[in-house]
């Protein structure tokens, strides 16, 4: 399951998910907010894949909120990126969706990062932090086989993203 727009260095992470397609025929992707021009670009982008390898790629313009937790249930990984220009403090919320659902991680930045930490040090998924597509590409297809324990992810979510763990904060 991915996201992906100019904010989350698109060109890279379509790279780097095109190439895991082309490298591994268990890999089956879902891009989910692909709109306007970003949809022309992944568009043109799969076009150049085989026919197999493009039944393997599904587009999603929008999902609410309730369907992109029930897709991330059904997945493997959740994929995210931020791009360089990206402040200190940004928690992207399809991360957080990702883990609610109970879903491991895996996101590209282009340093390490504030994300970076929140991810290694809580055993949430793995990270990559150059803007290589080979090294990502191997990283990620790694990180979708490795097996976790999915209610870790729900608890990390409940005692540090829930409305209870917001309330008790601002009460606190």
């Amino acid at each position: 399951l991915g996201n992906m727009g100019v904010a989350q260095n698109r060109d890279f992470v379509l790279s780097v998910l095109l190439k895991a397609i082309q490298q591994d025929s268990s890999i089956k992707i879902n891009l989910v907010g692909l709109k306007g021009h970003d949809r022309s670009i992944a568009e043109s982008a799969i076009s150049n894949l085989s026919e197999g390898e493009k039944e393997r790629i599904t587009l999603v313009k929008y999902l609410s909120h309730g369907d992109c937790t029930q897709l991330a249930m059904r997945s493997t990984l959740g994929v995210f990126a931020l791009g360089e220009w990206t402040t200190e403090g940004n928690m992207p919320g399809k991360f957080i969706t990702y883990i609610m659902a109970g879903l491991p991680v895996f996101g590209m930045f282009a340093e390490k990062n504030e994300m970076t930490r929140v991810i290694v040090q809580n055993n949430l998924g793995s990270c990559c932090h150059r803007n290589c597509v080979d090294t990502a590409v191997i990283a990620m297809i790694h990180a979708a086989k490795r097996t976790y324990d999915r209610s870790h992810f729900q608890k990390y979510f409940r005692f540090n993203h829930s409305t209870e763990a917001a309330a008790k904060l601002l009460i606190d």
